[in-house]
């Protein structure tokens, strides 16, 4: 009888082995070749990932920073890595209808921010020596931005991990252990946007809100969105209740600060995108 080998990495494997005892991939057969196989395994693979995918997504959504605090601890292999997570949520906002808070227009940009006056003076600049107009110029900005948005919204992580470190710097976790963290959060924020986007949408379909549930439909949605916040401090950094409400205005802060950054460096890259065409 021929000698079985591994068709990943040529280990021998025995009769009876279902697995390679090198690699740890299953022994292929003639029949795993088929389609119905092959539909089967995809399958198995996008919606188990031996567990991890909804594991992950449930704890993430329903456990406030259970998942940074078993990976601060080493209990990884049960779960998938914060930038999985991260880079899920991002593929779903990216595939979901644009959300203005992330996507701003030109005139949002030149009138309504903190630092709308140095855009402004950016942008007048700009047109005293162009030959567009307003108008031109945030056609072709739009379209700019909603390329650049849903890819950028990672810049928030960092200046997020910034604040958070500062809020708990008597803990001495490590700076990455801070990313882990806001990476968890940006997975959750993304995700739990486009659900509240979806379920609005359906429940509007289904009975239009009227007054007075319609004006509390979106403070409600905001409120359930901030009370993850000290829920995920609390387990995330090992603090007691106390400190994580406490805690959660200066977290907000550093939000905000991460949010207004990452406006500001999406109009300097959509701008000079805009200016170089």
């Amino acid at each position: 009888m021929a000698t079985r080998r591994c068709r990943n990495c040529e280990t021998v494997i025995g009769v009876d082995d279902r697995f390679c005892a090198g690699c740890g991939q299953a022994v292929v057969e003639s029949h795993d070749r088929s389609l119905a196989r092959l539909l089967r395994s995809s399958f198995t693979e996008v919606t188990s990932i031996d567990g991890r995918l909804w594991r992950s997504l449930r704890y993430l959504m329903l456990r406030p920073g259970l998942l940074s605090l078993e990976y601060r601890e080493g209990r990884r292999r049960r779960y998938l890595s914060p930038i999985s997570l991260f880079l899920l949520g991002n593929l779903l906002f990216f595939l979901a209808p644009p959300l203005s808070d992330f996507q701003l227009s030109l005139t949002e940009q030149y009138q309504l921010q903190p630092y709308s006056a140095w855009i402004a003076q950016w942008v007048d600049a700009y047109l005293a020596v162009s030959a567009r107009t307003f108008e031109d110029v945030a056609d072709a900005y739009r379209l700019r931005v909603v390329e650049l948005a849903k890819l950028m919204v990672i810049v928030h992580v960092p200046l997020l991990a910034a604040g958070t470190m500062l809020i708990a710097v008597d803990k001495r976790l490590f700076f990455a252990d801070h990313v882990v963290m806001g990476l968890h959060y940006f997975a959750f924020l993304m995700i739990y946007l486009i659900l509240v986007s979806v379920v609005l949408g359906l429940l509007y379909l289904a009975i239009p809100f009227q007054w007075p549930i319609g004006p509390y439909v979106a403070p409600v949605a905001i409120l359930v969105q901030f009370l993850y916040v000290p829920a995920m401090l609390r387990k995330a950094l090992g603090v007691s209740w106390l400190r994580a409400l406490v805690s959660t205005p200066l977290f907000i802060f550093a939000l905000l600060i991460a949010h207004f950054t990452y406006r500001l460096v999406q109009f300097v890259v959509a701008f000079a995108l805009v200016g170089a065409a």
